[in-house]
């Protein structure tokens, strides 16, 4: 078995696919399956995507449906890990051996991500995302903490805890599955290396479904809020302070708009880290 599948699904992306596909053929780690599945498109990439004859490069055509299409990659994939990539994208030559390295030395690490450097619209790069297990999980109530074209996913825990992508999510299916993984156990991490070249253009889908993808984060957020609340220890005192108290207030304040989300959110999240110190909560 290959230690990658490095998964890309590609919509509509001639204008930037031979650079995102040679980026992934020049890796310095060459031992992987690239498994490319073109998500309907109606555009020159089917025939880009068939210039190339890299044994490496298993092609399927596939009507468009991106959801089914992101589930068909976990399922195709064949590799102890799917390496996430975007075909508008670029992946730095050393991004696979970077994350080898780590994930053999962290075998209890299920997903890992990293840093981004964005180009196009914004030149950027980014640096600030959470670094551990408990980093990322608290970041769930703020948001995604692991881009998903940095991510590489353990494929045996998908399928042992038949995970999937939601249709229901559509805009912000990622941050759904991170939530699904790490209510089911799972352990996260990010590298502290740049591992995607993220390019910034008017077509990607964050600039033309920004609403759909806000208020799909919302309800994602509102399911970590709910995960973590379920996994305080009540026995304690301040566990049934905080349960039978404090949030139920909070979520009164909360629903007749009273507060704000960030200011809802981050009080949420100091609970939470507070609670984790103490030993009260453990997920």
């Amino acid at each position: 078995m290959k230690a990658f599948t490095v998964f890309m699904p590609v919509h509509n992306t001639d204008a930037y696919l031979n650079e995102a596909i040679e980026s992934v053929l020049k890796q310095d780690y060459e031992d992987f399956d690239f498994l490319i599945i073109d998500d309907g498109s109606t555009d020159k990439s089917k025939e880009i995507i068939m210039s190339y004859s890299d044994p490496r490069i298993k092609f399927i055509s596939a009507p468009h449906d991106y959801i089914a299409t992101l589930n068909m990659g976990l399922e195709v994939a064949s590799g102890e890990y799917i390496a996430h990539f975007d075909s508008d994208d670029i992946m730095p030559s050393n991004r696979l051996s970077i994350q080898l390295d780590f994930i053999r030395s962290h075998p209890d690490v299920d997903v890992c991500g990293g840093y981004i450097e964005m180009f196009g619209n914004i030149n950027e790069i980014i640096t600030w995302y959470p670094l551990t297990h408990r980093e990322i999980t608290n970041f769930f109530l703020w948001g995604s903490p692991v881009v998903h074209g940095t991510s590489c996913i353990k494929k045996e825990f998908i399928i042992r805890n038949n995970l999937r992508y939601s249709d229901d999510y559509i805009y912000c299916e990622d941050y759904k599955l991170w939530v699904d993984i790490a209510k089911a156990g799972g352990k996260f991490a990010n590298i502290p290396e740049t591992l995607l070249q993220y390019r910034c253009h008017r077509a990607q889908v964050s600039t033309q479904h920004h609403s759909e993808q806000k208020n799909g984060s919302l309800i994602v957020r509102q399911e970590a809020i709910e995960w973590f609340v379920s996994n305080i220890e009540k026995n304690t005192s301040l566990g049934m302070e905080v349960v039978e108290k404090f949030l139920p207030s909070w979520n009164f304040l909360n629903m007749h708009n009273m507060l704000t989300p960030e200011t809802y959110v981050r009080t949420i999240y100091e609970i939470v880290d507070k609670l984790r110190d103490r030993k009260i909560i453990n997920v």
